[in-house]
């Protein structure tokens, strides 16, 4: 359960993301006058999208494109962030050990497949949350992942 104080106003959720259910919003003015105010909100999830990035040596297919933007207009009210990401030949790793950072070019695993964009969305369960990603124009040409989003009290 989080609580999430703003202006006057405690925030409770109750989430199940094992069950992939929706979270409660509960909402208390901070007078005693007002009655509760609730609403449904789904959980976050983080599409990450992995393709081969020797696909886009030569530049974005134009034929990707429209796809692109037809996904983004039927999930308007869903996402809530995305963006594509610059290929692993601009990457640096970080890691920590023993306290000495140390760092590399490029990224810790070499795979097939490159994170290539993410898009964060709002859906009801883990299943909704699929569905849209498999929209994604990506997940022809590679495979999306859906993480729920952790939230934290």
């Amino acid at each position: 359960m989080n609580l999430i104080p703003a202006r006057g106003v405690a925030v409770f959720r109750w989430s199940d993301a094992d069950a992939g259910g929706p979270e409660e919003v509960v909402k208390s003015e901070s007078t005693s006058d007002n009655p509760e105010k609730k609403e449904k909100r789904g959980m976050q999830f983080l599409l990450l999208i992995d393709e081969n990035e020797e696909r886009f040596a030569s530049g974005f297919d134009p034929g990707d494109v429209p796809d692109y933007q037809t996904f983004g207009q039927q999930h308007a009210s869903a996402i809530k962030g995305g963006s594509a990401l610059h290929p692993t030949t601009e990457v640096k790793t970080v890691r920590v050990r023993n306290g000495k950072v140390l760092t590399t070019d490029g990224p810790f695993a070499e795979t097939k497949g490159q994170l290539g964009g993410f898009c964060l969305v709002e859906a009801p369960d883990k299943a909704a949350a699929a569905a849209m990603a498999a929209k994604i124009t990506g997940a022809r040409f590679g495979c999306v992942e859906v993480r729920p989003i952790m939230t934290f009290s």
